[in-house]
């Protein structure tokens, strides 16, 4: 039984090799950060969202002291967001620059960000609807192929009108 473990893992690994020596592409950028506005729309466990991110991830948001680092901030933050906001919508308005270097992607673009907001004491919930311009680092581990977040960074929100089912 060993030996045969043994000659399946020496079968996969150059497919494992394989995908991690392919270039970095657009596709492959797009995709993590789609992947991480639906874990955060869907309020998918935190371990989802924490796979997408470096061990040292950074991140600045507007609503937070200054920059926050690594997994227990994200942590704490995206529990945080999970009970202040619901019925939240990202869409990308604009992919407004994506400049690939070898194994890492830096990409700046524009989120329309819709959601209701509830304060604890509050009567009511409000619908807000923001943009939101933000900058992601990622890098890919040339060993396993893996594509993370290592920087994101919320820059400034501008109010706007929302247009993601306002009725609810």
């Amino acid at each position: 039984m060993k030996a045969l473990l043994v000659v399946l893992a020496l079968l996969m690994a150059p497919a494992f090799a394989s995908e991690a020596a392919k270039p970095l592409t657009e596709t492959m950028v797009k995709n993590v950060i789609l992947n991480w506005y639906s874990i955060t729309n869907e309020h998918r466990p935190v371990a989802e969202l924490l796979s997408l991110a470096t061990d040292d991830i950074e991140f600045v948001y507007p609503d937070t002291a200054g920059n926050q680092r690594g997994h227990a901030a994200l942590r704490a933050w995206y529990e945080d967001a999970l009970a202040k906001y619901f019925d939240e919508t990202h869409a990308i308005e604009n992919w407004q620059e994506i400049k690939i270097t070898g194994n890492q992607a830096k990409v700046k673009l524009i989120v329309r960000w819709e959601r209701r907001e509830w304060n604890p004491g509050d009567a009511r919930s409000r619908y807000l609807a923001n943009l939101a311009w933000q900058t992601y680092d990622l890098v890919r581990d040339p060993d396993t192929g893996r594509i993370a977040v290592s920087v994101k960074s919320v820059g400034k929100f501008t109010p706007t009108a929302p247009i993601h089912d306002v009725s609810r």
